[in-house]
């Protein structure tokens, strides 16, 4: 978490690929936002959003979208509803 800026950052590589990801995390309005760019060791790049809303103790939603022309359209990707198990 980086206090300045008040956001969550992260760095890191797939050991198997390659693939290099960064990205930055923040709180907005009581969900979480993520953008994380994605550069393949071919030196392809994309962008994923990810979203986490409607957090509870027990319960989240998520979902994503994937721009492969730095932002100007988005694919809308995948979505989770997610429960703790008891």
């Amino acid at each position: 978490y980086n206090p300045q800026h008040k956001q969550w950052e992260f760095r890191y590589v797939e050991p198997y690929s390659g693939t290099w990801h960064e990205g930055t995390g923040r709180m907005e309005g009581g969900e979480m936002h993520l953008l994380q760019k994605t550069v393949r060791p071919d030196g392809a790049e994309s962008l994923l959003r990810i979203r986490y809303y409607n957090i509870t103790g027990n319960h989240f939603s998520w979902s994503s979208e994937r721009s492969s022309d730095g932002g100007k359209k988005w694919t809308r990707g995948g979505s989770i509803e997610a429960t703790r198990a008891k």
